[in-house]
């Protein structure tokens, strides 16, 4: 029997939803900053919103791919169980399947007793 994995979704929290929006927001607010900039200290803040928008972004496609292989890997699991439950049923339908072309053994038809009583 196939051991069966408990995956964690990240479907239903929606974080690379709010990563996305993330990034957006953070890469309008640092260019609004960066337009606005009066010194050296607010260009640096801009820059480092610019910063939060590009690994808010990586991070929401990371999260996206992790999603999509886990998907993937649930329904190769799925698919790997209906094949073992083929298999299975194969294996005890192919038992009883032998058992009843099986001839009932008669031990004097046996062959080795057959060639016992010609040597003796």
């Amino acid at each position: 029997m196939i051991r069966q994995h408990h995956t964690f979704s990240i479907t239903h929290t929606y974080m690379h939803v709010f990563l996305f929006i993330l990034c957006i927001l953070s890469f309008f607010v640092g260019g609004m900053m960066f337009v606005a900039a009066k010194s050296a200290i607010h260009e640096i803040e801009a820059s480092l919103l610019f910063l939060i928008s590009a690994v808010s972004l990586v991070d929401a496609a990371t999260v996206e791919v992790i999603e999509r292989l886990l998907k993937a890997e649930r329904e190769a699991m799925n698919a790997m169980r209906e094949i073992a439950k083929a298999l299975q049923w194969m294996v005890d339908h192919w038992k009883d399947e032998v058992a009843d072309r099986r001839p009932q053994s008669n031990p004097l038809r046996c062959r080795h007793v057959v060639r016992s009583r010609i040597a003796s």
